[in-house]
């Protein structure tokens, strides 16, 4: 423990520091991010790397984000997801000029759902000629399976795609 004290609530020993500003802060003022929570950015901003945060830059930093990417997580699960083996017609709007590549995921819904964030982030609507794909892994005696995908974010026409995959049931 260090001896400087907490400067928010002046407590005599301050265990952590802020990530952002580096002020001492103690475990009842901090506000702790679990590193995970911000998992699904290919590339994680540097302000949010840290778990430790102060009140301040907490509240002007780390919270808008937070709130952005939690509202970016709920519009990838509204995705449309379309393999490469898709039977139907899709009228594609506008396409994005390189393929979401995951290279590692341990199930088959994380993987579609990190290809669906990324166009999501990107602002399409759909995630069409996926490729989704497992492989085993060998660890000793146990085994796994490790699960990659690709895909093209595109922006589609739902309705279109709704009304023909109605007139197929």
């Amino acid at each position: 423990m260090s001896a400087t004290p907490c400067s928010r609530c002046s407590e005599p020993q301050a265990a952590f520091h802020c990530g952002l500003c580096g002020v001492a802060i103690c475990k009842a003022c901090r506000e702790y991010v679990d590193p995970t929570i911000f998992s699904y950015f290919l590339k994680k901003p540097a302000e949010l790397a840290k778990s430790d945060y102060c009140h301040g830059c907490y509240d002007a930093k780390v919270a808008p984000r937070r709130a952005e990417y939690e509202a970016l997580l709920e519009k990838a699960e509204d995705i449309y997801f379309l393999t490469k083996n898709y039977p139907g017609y899709v009228r594609v709007l506008r396409r994005h000029t390189k393929r979401v590549v995951v290279p590692e995921c341990a199930d088959r819904r994380e993987t579609i759902l990190r290809m669906a964030f990324v166009a999501a982030e990107l602002g399409f609507n759909a995630i069409i000629e996926a490729d989704v794909e497992s492989q085993k892994v060998r660890n000793g005696g146990f085994q796994s399976s490790v699960w990659k995908g690709s895909a093209m974010p595109a922006l589609i026409d739902g309705d279109q795609l709704e009304r023909s995959s109605l007139r197929r049931i």
